[in-house]
């Protein structure tokens, strides 16, 4: 019953959002008009474009993956983004088709009302299930076989959060002493599972012999019982870990990150397209000019700086960047510091702008970097740092990336010692494993951000 109800609550969730886009920006716009000629060929083309556009939006935020347990913050957050799209796509409409039919004022109202009413609709729908759920209504009754730390840290999580949905009835461990441990398991199990009591069933494979597994979960076939298993993968990270088929043989992807889906890393591709393209044809073109003729005057030829870096799969790429310094022998050794005397003036602003990495938009419309992601190093800096951190050459499970996560969370410039380089590390990891659209989206815009406010680690 449980199961039946979530599915109908995430449908009702997901066309609640497609019912009331419809009713402020179709049943409005017909009742200004009267219903006359609101439904001609020319409106039905942009009514399909409305729904199609929140389509798209609904799936590329991730709107689809929110569930009811999940945190408000990130469900007004994934809301906001999606209607902030969703503006631009509908001022687009207009710039390419003759139609002008909605008021300005109304345009002003609209978008605020419907974010509102989208938010008013989503916080019912979680006060109802959490209600329902505080009176013990549609939860899963779990069972946990294999008593251990990581068992009881589940079972207690489980009672920490009503709203996943779990509600744990029994947490067996196993009699060492007995001559048949799946009998003595399935002794305890019984009584639950001939009342039908048992949504799931969760298994630890560290303390649950694999014999003992198969077992069980062959006795289990006649049961609608769901089981979970909580692998023993060692010290490997237990995120983002993907379970494929090699014909027969099952292995298990880790550290494969979202960014291994062929259309995730497509909607990465075309948004790094659109805005290079944009970066370059926008400001390249003429800011390259300008500062050609600035730097001539100052004495400096060189414009432009192109260093062999660390890319995708450890691949050596180029990497260009505007000059900053004098030509010097460290250069491809030595990272820049604080009152560096190599760095020239009109380096100095290009580097606390961080404007002096923007010719990487022309490495991003090549396909050797993106947008977003781990800055690359120098050549001697990556075969130095991988053998301080044994987690290093993970970043480069994904491409390298003109701003980041670390960049933006304050771990930014030189690399002074471990501690540094492990915090940076560590930020460029998450990134990698928890990749997202709207990560990047919130990356981009705080990188914006600190372009104009400054930062102290820009030198």
């Amino acid at each position: 019953m449980y199961f039946k109800h979530l599915k109908q609550l995430k449908l009702i969730s997901s066309r609640g959002d497609f019912v009331l886009m419809n009713l402020l920006f179709i049943v409005y716009f017909c009742l200004q008009c009267d219903f006359s000629g609101c439904f001609g060929p020319k409106y039905l083309a942009f009514y399909l474009y409305l729904n199609l556009s929140w389509l798209f939006l609904h799936y590329a935020v991730g709107l689809d993956r929110l569930e009811v347990n999940s945190k408000r913050k990130i469900v007004f957050i994934a809301y906001l983004q999606s209607l902030i799209f969703f503006f631009f796509l509908f001022l687009l409409f207009f710039q390419l088709t003759p139609l002008s039919y909605y008021p300005r004022t109304f345009i002003k109202v609209l978008f605020p009302l419907y974010f509102i009413i989208l938010i008013a609709w989503k916080l019912a729908l979680y006060f109802l299930v959490y209600y329902s759920r505080k009176q013990g209504l549609h939860l899963r009754q779990v069972v946990i076989l294999g008593d251990s730390p990581r068992t009881r840290d589940l079972m207690a999580y489980f009672n920490a959060n009503p709203m996943h949905g779990s509600k744990v009835i029994g947490l067996f461990g196993l009699q060492t002493d007995a001559k048949n441990h799946s009998e003595s398991a399935l002794l305890q199990l019984m009584p639950y599972l001939d009342k039908g009591k048992i949504d799931e069933i969760y298994i630890d494979m560290q303390v649950v012999e694999r014999e003992l597994i198969l077992d069980i979960t062959r006795k289990l076939y006649d049961h609608a019982v769901k089981v979970r298993i909580l692998p023993d993968l060692g010290d490997f990270s237990l995120k983002n870990n993907e379970l494929v088929y090699y014909g027969s043989c099952p292995v298990i992807q880790v550290h494969a990150g979202p960014l291994n889906y062929w259309y995730n890393r497509l909607m990465k591709r075309t948004i790094d397209i659109i805005l290079s393209m944009a970066v370059i044809a926008g400001f390249l073109s003429w800011f390259i000019p300008v500062l050609f003729l600035i730097s001539s005057r100052k004495g400096f030829r060189a414009l432009f700086f192109i260093q062999k870096r660390t890319g995708t799969d450890g691949k050596v790429f180029n990497c260009y960047k505007f000059r900053t310094m004098v030509e010097n022998p460290e250069s491809d050794s030595r990272q820049a510091s604080s009152g560096d005397k190599r760095i020239t003036r009109i380096g100095r602003f290009l580097r606390h702008t961080s404007l002096d990495e923007t010719p990487q938009f022309v490495n991003v419309l090549l396909g050797g970097m993106s947008v977003v992601g781990p800055r690359p190093h120098m050549l001697q800096h990556t075969g130095s740092y991988k053998q301080l951190n044994e987690r290093f050459m993970l970043r480069h499970y994904v491409k390298p990336g003109i701003t980041g996560l670390a960049q933006v969370s304050g771990s930014r410039g030189e690399i002074r010692d471990e501690e540094s380089l492990f915090r940076r590390v560590e930020f460029d990891v998450n990134y990698v494993e928890n990749w997202s659209f709207n990560l990047d989206m919130k990356i981009m815009l705080i990188t914006a951000w600190l372009m104009i406010k400054g930062q102290a680690e820009a030198y």
